[in-house]
């Protein structure tokens, strides 16, 4: 039996170039919650390499949503406009791009992470 790994995919109205899905992560490394090249270029490559769905690390709603003050986020205009660049570039690559939503409490931030 062939390998279904590589042939397209539709879930609902979005239509996978393929089966292959980066899992989200959880870098700790931005302090302003903004992306950094390496965010780029971390996502970037992996859309280049063939990669369908790239499910972006945990990126808050709120500054008070964040898990760690390592975590990216999304709740300003200026949020938005960083997060279109690396959007585009997945996009015209043919890949598809999701968020990560954390959910948090007071149990779980660890600020002991940043930066690593």
């Amino acid at each position: 039996m062939a390998s279904k790994l590589f042939s397209p995919l539709k879930l609902r109205d979005i239509e996978f170039r393929n089966r292959i899905f980066l899992s989200p992560m959880i870098c700790f490394a931005v302090r302003t919650a903004f992306h950094r090249i390496g965010n780029f270029v971390h996502y970037g490559t992996r859309a280049v390499g063939g990669a369908a769905l790239l499910i972006q690390e945990a990126t808050a709603i709120a500054p008070e949503g964040r898990i760690s003050l390592g975590d990216l986020g999304i709740w300003s205009d200026k949020h938005a406009e960083a997060f279109k660049r690396i959007t585009a570039f997945v996009k015209a690559q043919g890949a598809v791009r999701e968020f990560n939503l954390p959910m948090r409490d007071e149990r779980h931030r660890d600020d002991s992470l940043v930066g690593r």
